[in-house]
């Protein structure tokens, strides 16, 4: 979308790359005491309320008083924000149901499913782009969108209306446990 649409340079392209890291690195950081403080479950349903809407807020970028390029920067950090605090919380959550026999291969399973998951839907957002299988150049509002904001759209709507179906996922009751040796201290 940066490159074909709202033809950044390449210097811009990589600055918003940085962005993005920035975004991951303070999300890890500030995941793991959310987590502890809140529970995982609270933070996945907020995550995901928030991946919705710093979508929409993506489409939004017509009406913001400020350039595309810090608006696409906005974007940047806080969806990647977004996803490290998410990624703390799957990750505390696996961790929290696999058995204690045969960990290494239930954590390998989990975390390969969901790589699965990751590469399934990057698989799609690059066959239905090269398919066209969105429309290349829409209107609403009386301001011009592409197919990359179909998709946006699309999955922002669809991460809403999921929301339902993590009130099916059961609770964890069993406390976490600290790593050994770990760098927190025991409480």
């Amino acid at each position: 979308m940066q490159k074909d649409v709202f033809r950044f340079s390449p210097a811009q392209i990589v600055l918003l790359g940085n962005f993005f890291l920035v975004g991951s690195v303070a999300g890890n950081w500030l995941g793991g005491h959310a987590v502890d403080r809140f529970g995982t479950r609270k933070v996945f349903l907020l995550c995901h309320i928030l991946y919705g809407l710093i979508l929409l807020f993506m489409l939004a970028r017509h009406w913001m008083p400020w350039g595309l390029f810090l608006h696409a920067g906005i974007c940047s950090l806080v969806f990647s924000f977004i996803a490290s605090v998410a990624g703390i919380a799957v990750t505390s959550e696996v961790m929290a149901l696999i058995p204690a026999a045969n960990k290494s291969l239930s954590t390998a399973v989990s975390m390969s499913l969901i790589s699965l998951a990751v590469a399934l839907s990057q698989v799609f957002v690059s066959r239905s782009l090269s398919w066209n299988i969105f429309s290349e150049k829409w209107e609403a509002a009386g301001r011009a969108f592409s197919a990359y904001d179909s998709l946006l759209l699309l999955f922002a709507v669809l991460i809403l209306l999921m929301l339902a179906a993590i009130g099916l996922v059961p609770k964890i009751v069993k406390t976490a446990q600290r790593i050994p040796g770990g760098i927190y201290p025991r409480v």
